[in-house]
């Protein structure tokens, strides 16, 4: 089984991850964020901010079953580390607040939650806290769950150290239980007020809430207080009661998903953290991924808080490699319908990195080049000299994790600069471009059509195949994809495609010349002609915000808001304080966070996340002059595949 625990930031999701551990036996004592000595967060930065960075995976057995668990970050910045863990697991446990309640973060979660069907049970915790109100905290997250939630627990004197907890009676229970199931199970219904109704017996409820759980159409709740170790127990048997194990197949063909990477760049050790999903992988067995094989040399797993050397492990568990070739997001063997491709986020800034001694230069290249395997969305760029580095990121959270984490584990001292806007492009009409073997100029022994067509705002990027495998073999299909996916970071302006569908359409082949390097090199030239033969639009990155400040300042507050072009939902006052929530440009807003600390001395409070992208005229200034489109740089491109 494979779990994963997530929530908004200071919701106590490490100490509940520390509480499970220590109930499991894995360490004797559980750890305190705040005394920096938790297991999971394992990163002295980690212990000594106060913050989960990475996601980590830990395994423990209750009850007869192996659990792998991942502690994910909380903290909005660190969202990537959220969205690789969520790929490879079986279900999750979100924390919530009792005290903050359902939080910008946790929102996100939970319609990622929904909307990929991951089977989920909410812990609310912190019920001890002075001020809690459980039964409005309950009525959020049913709220946010779209009401297919149901509470497993009864609870008194709740906001205070007395606190306790029971399980619901049968009475309590069982009216509220009934409506939410007989929606999915008319049996239920027929049984409960049906013609010769019949008693429904409590183990009978408690089975249908597991099952339908684990096809995530409800969502129990349970609650407690995890610094005081009240109803860890309760949530524990949860797991094992109420989300799905692993499918185990391992006689099928091997199928896994690398979610993880830790590069330990001074001992030179990489450790590629891999789900399978069926199949298995043996020591000194080849295993193919992109367009080649590697032997497997070292083959290690996650036992009772310990990493361990094996000969064999199956699917529906999680191994560590040490193949260096590997990164993030790529598939080992054969893609299967059990691996998501997740999208929670993405970084709307884009930031250069220099180096304070330019002697750095070279090995600041090399770090950033290792710190962005492991986080594939930092999208490092620049050469290998050092002359331009560029990073994504999501905040000024990160960039200050990023310049600690440089400074404290490699003795690099760094500057960021020229703090970019991501912008994107996106067709605006239907358009196509074919190249056949060897003609109009075409010096790769491969043949491409490619069909584009607009998506609506938001849909991101996506791809589709109309060539079958009998046409063309796998290997060179799965060279043409790649392909486009890596065009499309740089379209035809130098800024990355979006809300767009790209079909590979027509295929020529020659069995006695052709490779798939001749697809890789063909088809950016081939995808680029289709865009640049529709229009293309400029998109600038939106964030939702929440301002929330003193009310003596609310008038400079909202000042701000319109200079910054900000749409504004919502202004509301009390307490003292003033709270402002709607739309703004990342462009106008990217510094705000400074200005807002100097005017109400540290007192104001401004929560952003990515809304979308909308429509905003082309400017030369927002473009990557480096970018080398092939379709219009044709030979330029040629040059840089020859050399």
């Amino acid at each position: 089984m494979n779990i994963g625990i997530v929530a908004h930031v200071d919701a106590g999701k490490t100490t509940v991850t520390e509480n499970i551990l220590q109930l499991c036996g894995i360490i004797r004592q559980a750890g305190r964020v705040d005394h920096g000595d938790t297991l999971t967060d394992s990163m002295e930065l980690e212990r000594k901010k106060g913050i989960s960075i990475k996601a980590t995976p830990i395994s423990f057995m209750y009850k007869d079953t192996k659990i792998n668990l991942i502690d994910t970050p909380g903290h909005v910045d660190f969202v990537s580390e959220v969205e690789r863990a969520l790929s490879v697991l079986d279900g999750v446990v979100l924390i919530v607040s009792a005290k903050e309640g359902i939080q910008s973060q946790t929102k996100i979660l939970v319609k990622t939650i929904r909307d990929l069907q991951i089977p989920c049970i909410v812990f609310v915790n912190k019920a001890d806290r002075l001020g809690v109100d459980i039964k409005n905290v309950l009525s959020e997250v049913s709220k946010n769950f779209l009401g297919k939630t149901i509470n497993m627990q009864g609870i008194e004197k709740e906001g205070t150290k007395d606190v306790l907890l029971r399980p619901r009676s049968y009475e309590e229970l069982v009216e509220e239980a009934v409506e939410l199931l007989c929606d999915l199970d008319e049996s239920i219904l027929e049984k409960y007020i049906g013609v010769s109704p019949s008693p429904v017996s409590l183990d009978y409820l408690y089975d249908r809430l597991q099952y339908f759980t684990k096809q995530a159409n409800i969502y129990p709740v349970f609650m407690g207080s995890a610094l005081h170790g009240l109803g860890v127990r309760d949530l524990l048997d949860a797991i094992v009661n109420f989300l799905p194990l692993s499918i185990e197949n391992d006689n099928a063909p091997l199928s896994a998903l690398v979610f993880k990477i830790d590069n330990n760049i001074s001992a030179k050790d990489k450790k590629v953290y891999v789900r399978i999903f069926q199949g298995g992988i043996k020591i000194r067995e080849s295993i193919a991924f992109h367009d080649t094989t590697e032997k497997v040399k070292n083959l290690r797993a996650l036992e009772n808080g310990k990493v361990v050397n094996k000969d064999y492990i199956g699917s529906g568990d999680i191994c560590i490699l040490t193949i260096k070739d590997l990164k993030v997001a790529d598939i080992i063997g054969e893609k299967t319908e059990a691996i998501k491709k997740i999208s929670i986020a993405s970084p709307a800034l884009r930031v250069q990195v220099q180096p304070k001694n330019p002697a750095n230069k070279r090995r600041l290249y090399e770090t950033l080049f290792a710190l962005s395997e492991e986080d594939p969305m930092m999208d490092f760029s620049g050469d290998v000299r050092g002359d331009k580095m560029y990073l994504n990121l999501f905040g000024e959270v990160q960039m200050e994790i990023i310049t600690l984490l440089l400074q404290e584990q490699y003795n690099l001292d760094i500057e960021f600069s020229n703090l970019l806007t991501i912008y994107k492009e996106t067709p605006t009409e239907k358009a196509s471009a074919i190249t056949r073997i060897y003609s109009g100029g075409n010096h790769f022994c491969a043949g491409i059509g490619f069909e584009i067509e607009p998506l609506p705002r938001g849909q991101g990027l996506q791809y589709e195949s109309k060539v079958s495998f009998g046409s063309l073999e796998k290997p060179f299909q799965n060279a043409v994809e790649e392909a486009v996916w890596k065009s499309c970071k740089n379209g035809v302006y130098g800024l990355e495609i979006t809300d767009a569908k790209v079909v590979f359409a027509f295929s020529q082949y020659s069995s006695v010349e052709s490779t798939p390097a001749d697809y890789r090199n063909l088809a950016p030239l081939v995808l680029m002609e289709a865009f640049s033969n529709s229009s293309m639009q400029m998109l600038e990155p939106i964030l939702e915000f929440e301002l929330v400040l003193p009310e003596h300042a609310a008038s400079r507050a909202l000042y701000d808001c319109r200079k910054m072009n900000a749409d504004i939902w919502e202004t509301k006052n009390g307490n003292g304080e003033f709270i402002i929530t709607g739309l703004v440009p990342v462009e106008t807003s990217k510094h705000y966070k400074l200005l807002l600390a100097s005017y109400t001395e540290g007192c104001g409070i401004f929560i952003t996340k990515l809304y979308g992208y909308k429509e905003t005229e082309f400017d030369e200034n927002k473009i990557d002059k480096d970018n080398v489109n092939p379709a219009t740089n044709k030979g330029l491109y040629l040059l840089q595949k020859f050399q």
